[in-house]
């Protein structure tokens, strides 16, 4: 059997397999390549970070938090350009984001950390104590970590600390204090300090209350005061015989100008617990009722 080609039918035979070799699309596998992050930590104002990365193909962009937005969030394949808007932290914790970029299959994470709004609060802005008072708290919570104290008085003191594990960690603040020697009271101020968050505690202390008295009547022409002893005597004595009084002194005496004339003595002390009289010689009378 004879066989005849067609010139005709072999070039439509060439042409149609060329036509389908470029009609064919080439295959693209996805891909993406992180380039860049402006920042991975971001303080609790917020902010803007940017992320750069590459994708073959198109791409989305999504969060696993409602506190970022991401712009744009979805393009095609090439080298792109993020903006990542965090929002402003108002709570007390410390937060995490997820941003996800994917292309089909394939994907890329990026993580970003937030800072806490620091917060201070403190229990109480008057701390009253009494003259013979040595201690004080003043309770706080917060979420900085580093505290301090300040005090304008010497005689008030930080000593410590004792603390709650929790976000906001409860802290009770002791502080010493001097013993009020004085009849008048007395403040201070304790400042309390975190991060940038400052708090005043005006801290005031009684003057001393625990006065006692004892009368005594004498004709001495010289006559030394009994002697007193308990925890910090302060005192004033008056003579009675119109002179001004005189501070309290262990033995002080007094040599009056009218002779042996009856005086009424008056001790008016503090922190008093025992008394004793060198001599009755010319003592008509004493009275401890106030003692």
């Amino acid at each position: 059997m004879k066989h005849t080609f067609h010139l005709h039918t072999l070039v439509c035979a060439l042409l149609a397999s060329l036509l389908f070799a470029n009609c064919k699309e080439e295959k693209i596998d996805p891909y993406i390549e992180l380039k860049s992050v402006s920042a991975k930590g971001m303080p609790s104002q917020g902010g803007d970070i940017d992320i750069q990365f590459f994708s073959a193909k198109e791409w989305t962009a999504t969060a696993d938090q409602s506190w970022v937005t991401i712009t744009p969030s979805t393009g095609k394949g090439g080298t792109i350009d993020l903006k990542v808007n965090v929002h402003e932290n108002t709570t007390p914790g410390q937060r995490l984001v997820k941003i996800t970029l994917s292309s089909e299959t394939v994907q890329q994470f990026v993580s970003i950390t937030q800072k806490q709004m620091d917060s201070l609060s403190v229990s109480t802005a008057d701390v009253s104590a009494g003259a013979n008072d040595t201690r004080f708290t003043i309770d706080i919570d917060t979420n900085v970590e580093s505290i301090s104290t300040t005090s304008s008085a010497p005689w008030v003191k930080y000593l410590y600390k004792g603390a709650q594990s929790r976000a906001m960690k409860g802290y009770t603040l002791t502080f010493s204090m001097e013993k009020n020697n004085s009849f008048e009271a007395r403040q201070a101020l304790v400042t309390i300090t975190g991060s940038d968050i400052r708090h005043e505690v005006k801290v005031v202390q009684e003057g001393r209350v625990d006065s006692t008295f004892v009368y005594i009547h004498h004709t001495n022409p010289v006559f030394t005061i009994p002697r007193i002893s308990g925890d910090r005597v302060v005192g004033f004595v008056n003579w009675g015989d119109g002179l001004p009084q005189e501070e309290y002194q262990t033995d002080l005496a007094h040599t009056y100008s009218t002779g042996q004339q009856e005086h009424r003595v008056t001790l008016k002390v503090w922190g008093a617990e025992e008394i004793e009289l060198p001599t009755i010689q010319g003592v008509t009378e004493v009275d401890l009722s106030e003692f």
